[in-house]
């Protein structure tokens, strides 16, 4: 079985790996920080926003606390730890799949 998406894009993150991040999504796929503003729209504006938070913060990492599966959308409990002995914090992410199983929203 390979593996996931939730799964890819962990990894990814925890690699510090921009561009297998961004890979992850549909090429008009977004991501969102919260409540709505959108950080980037198709994987190079992704690209380039995750590799700027990957630079600032080169010891981030996140961990997948919980998650429910409703399908195309996925819903993680995630806890983020920026590596800088700053406190840790969690957050609620929904995840929309497309047809191909790559992500076209991140909020």
């Amino acid at each position: 079985m390979s593996m996931d998406l939730v799964e890819r894009l962990v990894l990814a993150f925890n690699a510090h790996d921009a561009s297998a991040f961004a890979g992850t999504f549909a090429g008009n796929g977004a991501m969102y920080d919260y409540p709505d503003q959108l950080a980037g729209q198709g994987r190079d504006q992704i690209r380039d926003y995750i590799g700027k938070l990957f630079a600032a913060f080169p010891l981030v990492r996140v961990d997948l606390i919980r998650r429910v599966n409703l399908g195309v959308r996925q819903i993680t409990h995630e806890r983020f730890d920026r590596g800088d002995r700053s406190p840790t914090y969690e957050a609620v992410l929904v995840y929309t799949l497309s047809e191909t199983g790559r992500s076209t929203g991140r909020r």
